[in-house]
């Protein structure tokens, strides 16, 4: 059985949390099976990593019973075969990347190790669920079920949702590892920089990127400006002298241009405008390539290159960090360049030394106005300048907010990107060394801080190597953060090292700001998922949904487009970004055939991100004229629920004046929280499966009733037929009513409520339990045990919403049928009526198995169920109070729970003002 929506969602939840709670890996996977067996309600869950290459499997996690399970199944490696017919993985299912089920695990050599061990743990069947990354399988989900019963197409689809969640929260695991170890990492390439002689730093600095990539080569190779050739400077694992002495000539090297990262999954397979030494890799047993040029500024220093030995898929954030590796080890040969070349100069060794203890504080940074903070005060020490302020990139206002600055300013100010020596700067994302801003150079171009300034020099702090989405896939781009601006009185008074020692100082300083940026982003999306988890229905996670893409993630726009595949349309239906006043003409506008060339319909067939260019033809053209949409740059993310199926898409999107890109970072946080978003919208879909049986049953079966007692009765009064007709009419009514409120939660239109002049007792409660008796006497009851005073029936005449006032009263009498005692004459439900000056309050008890004094504050919660009902073997959905108050406070009422056991109580309080006033929709009279 599946549990309650909200627990469900606590436990993805809870799973999102494990990259930012967890550090140890093994802890971290033996959780996701635990979250796993939990939400699967499993019998016992494993996880496994496959390596297709090598044809083998290996069990890397479960959860089960005790230490010895966990001993058979974890860290065994399982060669994959064809014809395997004892696994319980399918061959040819794993070689397709497909899931599977088995059953009889007990048998014919089908068990997880052997039949013992299926025996042993009654394992009976298991169902299985491929992990798939970018497309590349990379493992399966397992949930065993001690039965033979075959698994429903429900625990299909919730298997399906957990392991694509489960691939997203290893992925963000290792990261988040990975991220910490880059940083030791190129901490420790700094710390060296000053105990080694050049040979040794630059194999320290082959090493290292080995251990960040996992590599058993590395080589580097730094550019002799001489002759201007690439020459192997160091090397780490199995290289031969021969391959030494190889010389490359950076003009034929693509990515070296371009300065972007590069890979070759097998090197072997010729690619002449990439690598031209197949011959040589084939030789030496090499496979994959990673390449990353060394630039500064607009200086090749050399190329780092990492080899493995078996094929090697590496990740988009894995290349990031790579290239950063290839950046911070190039500033860090320029320093070494420089100390050789200021060997005898001790102030100059000494900067250095404290450049490194600089960038180790700065690694330390927790929050960003402190590190900008940090930044100015060392690199006026770093430089011996007395003046200076640091300012943050604003990318809504294009400005340059200055967050600190030290020396009295005549004229403080933020700056616009281009403006003065210091916005130039970053605009061209290249430093400033002004030796006198009176120069005629500077005239129109310098704005005065200081009355008495001569020279400056401006740092921007920019990323040169971000990962950008461009199109369908991804590129790379810079990104600017914000600028170092330092001044003086004299003339001249920077240098070339202090310049050079700032860019060090900022480029390091650029990848802290990313890092706080992506945390700061991921713990405002935690805290928003668990929001998620106690919202309370479609519309509300939809707002939520929203709140977050704008205030965490910072898009200034934002569509929500859904399919309605019954109509074959695709329609926009939640939109954050355009005037109120506009809204509805653009959802009106921003409604496109699935069959038709509009980017919507095109990214829901593809299922592909994208980033278009401005000037896609598939954008509609009245819209995008209509809503200024030539402003904006925009990201497409299909909303994928379980199988594979495309329920909408989500666009976001911010002014392009600002922002030349969006960063591949941005768009995997998004998407991560699209498909959160997407599970969480499923989950509030499927929770109305229970609750559609749950509130159609009542007025079906009075329908039912009503017209067996016409067609049964020969002679009847007229006013009886009338009588029974109405009773119908108000059962379709309430039919009409849940269709309205289902299509409301399906993205349609809220319900109308029809309040109409209505007996309560004679057209409500009578009717009600007229309809219940069935049910009364399934149970072996006596239905005359439900005792309420005929004389009341014409006594509470008010003007209310009848079918939904009928909803309320079903579920308290259903509720008192279904956990009476299981003792006949114990059976006893009353329903009676009291009243107040202001309202009337209708008592309904039952002598049932009560309500345990530990749950009385959760009984309305939506999907709970107290252990002694689930005990007990009562079917239901936990959703009958959660409903049923909902309803009254919607009448401008309310439900309460008057006393837990002997008698269970509840209060139906309607205000007397319905009496004299009609109810209106959607503003009730009062709410109590």
């Amino acid at each position: 059985m599946q549990l309650p929506t909200p627990q469900l969602t606590k436990i993805f939840s809870s799973l999102s949390e494990i990259p930012l709670s967890m550090t140890d890996r093994s802890a971290a996977l033996k959780r996701i099976t635990e979250l796993g067996k939990e939400a699967m309600n499993s019998h016992a869950c494993t996880l496994i990593f496959v390596d297709i290459e090598n044809n083998y499997f290996t069990q890397v996690a479960c959860a089960g019973f005790d230490e010895e399970f966990e001993r058979r199944i974890n860290g065994r490696k399982i060669k994959l075969e064809p014809g395997d017919n004892w696994s319980y993985l399918d061959y040819a299912l794993i070689m397709k990347g497909e899931g599977g089920e088995r059953y009889n695990l007990q048998s014919s050599r089908n068990g997880v190790a052997n039949p013992f061990t299926a025996r042993k743990y009654s394992l009976n069947s298991v169902l299985s669920r491929p992990l798939k990354l970018n497309g590349r399988l990379i493992g399966y989900f397992n949930h065993f079920s001690n039965t033979l019963e075959p698994f429903t197409e429900q625990e299909r689809d919730l298997l399906e949702v957990f392991a694509r969640q489960a691939v997203l929260t290893i992925d963000r695991f290792e990261y988040h590892r990975a991220f910490e170890r880059s940083f030791q990492i190129l901490n420790s390439v700094s710390q060296h920089l000053l105990s080694m002689s050049e040979e040794e730093f630059l194999g320290h600095v082959s090493e290292s990127a080995r251990e960040l990539l996992g590599a058993q080569i590395c080589i580097v190779w730094k550019l002799d400006e001489k002759c201007g050739k690439l020459k192997i400077a160091a090397t780490s694992g199995e290289v031969d002298d021969a391959y030494k002495k190889e010389e490359l000539d950076p003009a034929t090297i693509s990515h070296i241009a371009t300065r972007k990262v590069g890979y070759l999954r097998d090197v072997t397979q010729p690619n002449l405008k990439f690598y031209k030494h197949s011959d040589h890799a084939r030789a030496r047993g090499w496979t994959s390539l990673l390449t990353a040029p060394m630039w500064v500024q607009d200086r090749l220093i050399g190329v780092v290159d990492v080899y493995t030995k078996k094929v090697m898929y590496f990740k988009e954030w894995e290349k990031t960090f790579f290239a950063t590796f290839a950046n911070h080890a190039a500033l860090a040969i320029q320093k070494a360049e420089l100390l050789r070349d200021g060997q005898e100069n001790l102030s100059g060794r000494q900067r250095l030394e404290k450049l490194n203890e600089v960038i180790r504080e700065v690694s330390a940074a927790q929050e960003d106005n402190s590190l900008f903070e940090l930044i100015l005060q060392r690199s006026l020490e770093l430089t011996g300048a007395g003046r200076g302020w640091v300012a943050k990139f604003n990318t809504n206002t294009g400005q340059l907010d200055i967050v600190a600055h030290v020396g009295d300013a005549w004229k403080l100010r933020a700056l616009e990107l281009g403006k003065g020596i210091t916005g130039l700067a970053l605009k061209q994302e290249a430093a400033i060394r002004a030796d006198d801003v009176r120069d005629k150079a500077w005239r129109g171009v310098y704005e005065n801080f200081w009355e008495d300034t001569r020279s400056e020099l401006a740092i921007p702090i920019f990323i040169n190597n971000a990962q950008i989405h461009v199109g369908d896939g991804v590129s790379t781009g810079s990104k600017s953060i914000g600028i170092i601006n330092l001044e003086s009185p004299q003339v001249a008074a920077f240098s070339q090292t202090d310049e050079d020692v700032l860019k060090s100082l900022a480029s390091h300083s650029a990848i802290i700001f990313e890092k706080l940026e992506f945390d700061r982003k991921m713990a405002g999306l935690r805290e928003i998922e668990r929001e998620i988890a106690g919202s309370p229905d479609w519309d509300n996670t939809v707002d939520i949904v929203l709140r977050a893409i704008t205030d965490i993630l910072g898009f200034e726009f934002v569509n929500i487009s859904l399919v309605d595949n019954e109509l074959n349309r695709i329609r926009a239906q939640y939109v954050i970004g355009i005037p109120e006043r506009d809204v509805d003409q653009f959802k009106k506008m921003a409604d496109h055939t699935l069959d038709g060339n509009d980017i919507q319909a095109s990214i829901m067939r593809s299922k592909l991100i994208e980033v278009p260019n401005p000037d896609d033809k598939r954008f509609d053209p009245y819209i995008y004229n209509r809503f200024l949409h030539h402003r904006l740059i925009r990201v497409f993310i299909p909303m994928i629920a379980s199988q594979d199926k495309v329920i909408g898409t989500v666009e976001a999107g911010y002014a392009r004046r600002y922002r030349k890109y969006i960063y591949e970072r941005d768009v995997q946080i998004l998407e991560t929280f699209v498909d959160f978003a997407v599970r969480a919208l499923e989950q509030r879909r499927r929770g109305l499966l229970p609750r559609i049986s749950h509130e159609f049953n009542a007025p079906i079966a009075g329908i039912k009733n009503n017209v067996v007692y016409l067609q049964h009765s020969k002679s009847l009064d007229e006013g009886v037929i009338q009588w029974k007709l109405d009773d119908i009419l108000t059962d379709c009514e309430l039919l009409v009513l849940k269709v309205a409120e289902l299509e409301h939660i399906f993205g349609g239109k809220s319900p109308v409520s029809k309040p109409e002049l209505t007996f309560v007792y004679r057209d409500i409660i009578i009717k009600t339990v007229n309809q219940l008796k069935p049910l009364v006497a399934e149970r072996g009851f006596e239905a005359s045990r439900i005792k309420y005073d005929n004389w009341e029936s014409r006594r509470i005449r008010m003007h209310v919403d009848k079918p939904k006032l009928s909803s309320v009263v079903y579920n308290l009498l259903i509720n008192s049928i279904k956990y009476a005692e299981n003792d006949a004459s114990q059976f006893n439900v009353t329903i009676a009526v009291d009243e107040t000056k202001h309202d009337f309050i209708l008592k309904f008890k039952d002598w049932g198995i009560g309500i345990d004094k530990r749950y009385i504050e959760k009984v309305f919660d939506e999907g709970f169920r107290a252990p002694e009902a689930i005990n007990s073997f009562v079917t239901g959905s936990g959703l009958g109070l959660t409903i049923a108050r909902k309803a009254m406070r919607e009448l401008g009422g309310e439900l309460r729970l008057a006393n837990r056991y002997k008698p269970t109580e509840f209060h139906v309080i309607l205000p007397k003002s319905l009496k004299e006033a009609p109810y209106v929709a959607n503003n009730p009279v009062r709410r109590r």
